[in-house]
């Protein structure tokens, strides 16, 4: 149950619910609607799948890691690295699943022709070792890489068909718009929501931050100004989610409309009214845990396509 909450499992269930469905109801069913195979067998998906899986697991180990100083004062009670488990077995588990999501990933590109794209794995872990170190404590650039990466979640799929996508395009264009579309839209939404996400967990963890350097938002320009940033970001967001359902609302069903009015658009909303009279740590919490929720339910949206 610690190794769980160490790798923050309900974190790995998102990741691993967006590629799937990014998979199989935006390429694989359209694939077979038009008697073609995917450059990504179903077996090399989940190949794929458990790499990133790996990576995002270990970027959240080395970031409790560097951050046990902060996390002593922000949250006592939860923090695992130096409390339940050791920083070494810590930084071993690090470099295991690191290693394995690596080895996993070059089988991957020698099998699959996808040797130009090796540069990717190591890439990401040097940006979330280097986030987790330095650029954790810029204002806003941090902020900015985690919700890039968020967003590159269903991206990769995205680059892994690149080369079956061009046939779509050059067989069912209409249907290659769709779909590009849909990502799109996703890719927007997760970098938005994320963003939103992450300046309110700046807020959370002002107290801790602050005794130990980190110049985060909150922290450097103030509570003030980070909720409004925040306010700015996740007003974005909602004008997102309200343009994308009118501009594809005819790829979608009537259902979703009503899940995505009541799981995304009215806690997108609640959580506004909820920032504006925030003050506490636990309520700042709470907002977070209401995004995580919202982030969530916008997987849940590639359901009704």
């Amino acid at each position: 149950m610690v190794f769980f909450r160490l790798i923050r499992w309900p974190n790995l269930v998102i990741v691993l619910l967006t590629q799937y469905l990014i998979y199989h109801r935006l390429f694989y069913v359209n694939y077979q609607t038009l008697n073609m195979e995917p450059k990504l067998a179903p077996a090399t998906f989940w190949l794929l799948a458990i790499s990133t899986l790996l990576i995002t697991a270990g970027g959240n180990i080395i970031n409790d890691i560097i951050d046990q100083k902060v996390d002593a004062i922000n949250k006592p009670q939860k923090r695992i690295v130096g409390k339940t488990i050791s920083s070494q077995i810590a930084t071993w588990l690090y470099v295991l699943m690191c290693m394995i999501g690596f080895f996993i990933f070059i089988i991957i590109c020698m099998q699959e022709g996808f040797m130009h794209f090796f540069f990717i794995y190591p890439s990401i872990i040097f940006l979330l070792v280097f986030y987790s170190y330095f650029l954790k404590k810029v204002p806003l650039a941090g902020n900015i890489l985690i919700a890039l990466l968020c967003a590159a979640v269903p991206g990769l799929i995205w680059l892994f068909e690149s080369s079956a996508f061009l046939l779509i395009t050059e067989n069912a264009p209409l249907l290659s718009r769709r779909i590009s579309a849909v990502l799109l839209w996703y890719m927007s939404f997760a970098f938005l929501g994320t963003l939103y996400r992450e300046i309110i967990k700046d807020m959370e963890d002002r107290e801790g931050d602050a005794k130990v350097g980190c110049q985060t938002i909150a922290v450097k320009w103030g509570l003030g100004t980070a909720k409004i940033l925040a306010f700015i970001v996740g007003g974005l967001l909602f004008t997102l989610l309200l343009v994308q359902f009118l501009y594809l609302g005819n790829f979608f069903s009537r259902s979703l409309m009503i899940f995505a009015l009541l799981g995304v658009l009215i806690p997108l909303a609640i959580s506004f009214q909820r920032l504006a009279s925030a003050k506490t740590q636990k309520q700042y919490w709470i907002i977070s845990q209401l995004i995580k929720l919202i982030l969530l339910n916008g997987v849940l949206l590639l359901f009704f396509l």
